[in-house]
C-alpha cells in the first residue's frame, strides 16, 4: 500500500467513526488527515520527478562513457602517430 492509499484508509476510518464535526478535536483530526493527504501527493510528485531525473542522469552517464571511450581511442591514435613520426625522424 502506498502513502496515498494509506491516507485514504485513515480517512475512511475517521469517516466511519461518525464523529461530531463541530467538536474542536474532530476539526483538528480532520485537518491533520487532510494535511497528510496533501503531503502524500507531494511525496508522490517528488518521486515521479526523481525517477525522471534519475533516468536523465543515467542517459548523461552513458553519453559520458561514450565520450570517454572515443577520447581514449583518439588519444591512443595520436600517441601511435606521434611515436611513428618520432621513429621516422630518428632513422
Amino acid at each position: 500500500m502506498d502513502l496515498t492509499e494509506k491516507i485514504a484508509y485513515i480517512k475512511g476510518l475517521c469517516e466511519g467513526l461518525s464523529l461530531d464535526e463541530s467538536k474542536p478535536e474532530v476539526k483538528v483530526l480532520n485537518a491533520v488527515v487532510d494535511l497528510l493527504d496533501d503531503l502524500a501527493y507531494e511525496v508522490q510528485d517528488m518521486q515521479e520527478l526523481y525517477d525522471e531525473l534519475s533516468a536523465v542522469v543515467d542517459e548523461i552517464d552513458e553519453d559520458l562513457a561514450d565520450v570517454e571511450s572515443e577520447l581514449s581511442t583518439i588519444l591512443t591514435k595520436m600517441t601511435m602517430t606521434s611515436t611513428m613520426t618520432m621513429m621516422s625522424f630518428t632513422k
